[in-house]
């Protein structure tokens, strides 16, 4: 009788401990990876949502001077899509191979929809790339979760134009860099207006069409 009640007790503390037993990390790529490279992915999005990999890949989310744009990257803390830079704008990490080359791209796969002021459905765009003026006030002024993201309208960077200020004050709006959508140029002077602001790589592309 001890037996058998030895046998049970040992049967129900093998069972706990496989319940209890953790899941392993979920992690995404090619071939072999290191620890320090495993790729988090948003538990939202595809598989081509997540953040670079930055250890020996030659990858940066900032500008540094005479790196180039090497493609963009979903910022999940952010809910938005970001650029990142590589020397010559190449990838030298098979980690980074599968994430979008454009802005529209990492839109149209990660994008994260919001409502702006006006009520209409927008995308959240990191603040940096689309900045907002004249915003109405709204019931829920942080749309996006975050003030370093605004609720900006989903655009394609071949239907921006030049930004010309009309109000001709020194404020940073009429910097040469920045963008506007056509169809907003001729009401500039009322109303919200959304500027952005491309790398400076595609900023020069589109400088020399």
């Amino acid at each position: 009788m001890a037996n058998v009640r030895e046998l049970m007790t040992i049967a129900i503390v093998l069972l706990i401990g496989a319940v209890q037993a953790p899941n392993p990390p979920r992690t995404v790529g090619h071939g072999k990876q290191s620890a320090l490279n495993a790729i988090k992915i948003s538990n939202t999005k595809g598989p081509s949502c997540h953040h670079p990999s930055i250890n020996n890949c030659d990858t940066s989310v900032y500008p540094i001077l005479d790196w180039e744009l090497s493609g963009w990257f979903y910022h999940s803390m952010f809910k938005s899509c970001r650029p990142m830079y590589s020397p010559k704008g190449v990838h030298i990490c098979a980690e980074n191979q599968d994430l979008p080359k454009t802005r529209e791209m990492c839109e149209d796969l990660c994008g994260e929809s919001c409502i702006m002021s006006n009520g209409s459905t927008g995308i959240c765009t990191f603040n940096q790339i689309c900045k907002i003026i004249n915003d109405k006030a709204s019931a829920h002024p942080r749309p996006c979760g975050s003030y370093n993201v605004n609720c900006c309208p989903k655009v394609t960077d071949s239907s921006l134009v030049p930004f010309e200020d009309p109000s001709g004050n020194n404020n940073g709006n009429a910097e040469l860099e920045n963008r506007i959508h056509f169809a907003d140029q001729s009401s500039s002077r009322n109303g919200t207006l959304y500027i952005y602001r491309l790398p400076n790589n595609q900023v020069s592309k589109v400088k020399s069409n």
